[in-house]
């Protein structure tokens, strides 16, 4: 276990804290964790003073960012969330740059597929502790028409699974994709919704309905409010409609857990 894990597994558990409690990250804390990881390369393993070094690592994050920005524009990660990823790079960095591009393969996957798990854990927990505020929702969303077709199908195939058992697999995960499809809708419309004054607005906070304040009117977007539009916001009194997101700090955290461990887990998986 190394000082770089050691640093960015500190470095985590304050984004964790920021996005649980604000449902943010601060740039202050991805620009030091990304500028305190290369002085660490640069001491640790001379990378300041080797022209190809150099070149390699520039080249490497150069794609770390693209990535960063397809994920951000894919709709995949929040700002907070793309900056994170980013000021993480420098240990996912190794001098070989085959290595470091079979490190950010590996983050990735890790960070994606302990991401879902992390979202569906925390979608139901959330699903459970506001069921009596979203049960009206929840089954106007499963009386839906698509719903009830696609609740069909799976029923269908549930008799037929009796006579072929592998069918069973495929009506399970139909029956599955209409509960979290609902389900995701039911929390968006309800526990991930709330009223806030314009004093109060931040930038990134996600308009839920488009709102027409003063002169202006202000859509609701993925890029969420810009500075300018917050200042604008604050002149008034008002209450509007912002969303919160799923805190996803925490993927980044098991990402980087698993990434540390890696050789153990797989020794464990395969033993």
């Amino acid at each position: 276990m190394n000082f770089l894990f050691i640093f960015y597994f500190i470095g985590l558990v304050f984004a964790v804290y920021q996005d649980f409690t604000r449902r943010e990250i601060d740039d202050w804390l991805n620009l030091f964790l990304f500028f305190s990881g290369v002085l660490f390369l640069g001491i640790s393993s001379n990378l300041f003073i080797d022209g190809s070094r150099i070149v390699g690592f520039g080249f490497f994050i150069f794609v770390v960012s693209l990535l960063s920005f397809s994920f951000y524009y894919g709709r995949f990660f929040s700002g907070g969330d793309s900056k994170l990823f980013f000021a993480l790079s420098p240990i996912l960095y190794n001098i070989y740059l085959v290595v470091s591009f079979y490190n950010l393969f590996l983050f990735v996957i890790f960070l994606l597929v302990g991401g879902s798990v992390y979202s569906l854990i925390y979608s139901f927990i959330l699903f459970v502790k506001d069921f009596k505020k979203i049960k009206g929702v929840f089954i106007k969303e499963i009386s839906k028409k698509h719903s009830l077709i696609l609740f069909c199908l799976g029923l269908f195939l549930f008799i037929i699974g009796f006579f072929e058992k592998v069918i069973f697999l495929f009506s399970a995960l139909i029956f599955l994709f209409v509960f979290l499809i609902c389900m995701a809708k039911s929390l968006e419309e309800v526990s991930m919704k709330r009223s806030a004054n314009t004093k109060k607005l931040r930038e990134g906070d996600w308009l839920f309905f488009d709102v027409k304040i003063g002169k202006k009117t202000f859509r609701k977007s993925w890029e969420g409010l810009s500075f300018s539009e917050v200042n604008y916001l604050k002149k008034f009194n008002k209450k509007v409609f912002i969303k919160d997101g799923i805190p996803y700090a925490p993927s980044f955290f098991i990402a980087l857990i698993l990434f540390a461990f890696c050789d153990y887990f797989l020794g464990i998986i395969f033993s």
